[in-house]
């Protein structure tokens, strides 16, 4: 288990291939501003596929909106390697026809180093 038993929900592992770099590096950096690779990842790439993977574990319903990010990066990470990310949900707040979520998450190398943590804020209708 973790260091920390605050986080015990499994979000999901992946491996910090060189795929995983070129399909950021395509997404969000300018063709023609001379970056052909990442030997690096940058934390907002770590924090995309948390928050992509967060959505399916907590099967949140279409028509949620993500409203805020925090997070707090700890070490580098190079391509390679494999990384494994814990969250836990915090309490909901209802705010007229809206349900905020809030998970706090932690994402660790292989070796259990922190790479970074954070929380995520979304917004879901509510129906109730």
């Amino acid at each position: 288990m973790l260091h920390s038993s605050k986080y015990n929900v499994p979000i999901g592992k992946w491996e910090l291939n060189r795929e995983f770099a070129t399909q950021y590096r395509d997404v969000v950096y300018d063709q023609t501003g001379g970056v052909t690779h990442l030997d690096k990842f940058p934390a907002t790439a770590i924090v995309a596929k948390v928050l992509a993977m967060a959505l399916e574990v907590y099967a949140l319903p279409s028509g949620t909106v993500h409203l805020a990010q925090q997070i707090e990066s700890k070490n580098i990470v190079e391509v390679g390697g494999l990384v494994e990310v814990w969250g836990k949900p915090s309490r909901s707040i209802v705010r007229g026809n809206w349900r905020y979520h809030s998970i706090e998450f932690i994402v660790l190398h292989y070796n259990k180093t922190e790479i970074l943590s954070g929380k995520t804020t979304v917004m879901v209708p509510n129906n109730e």
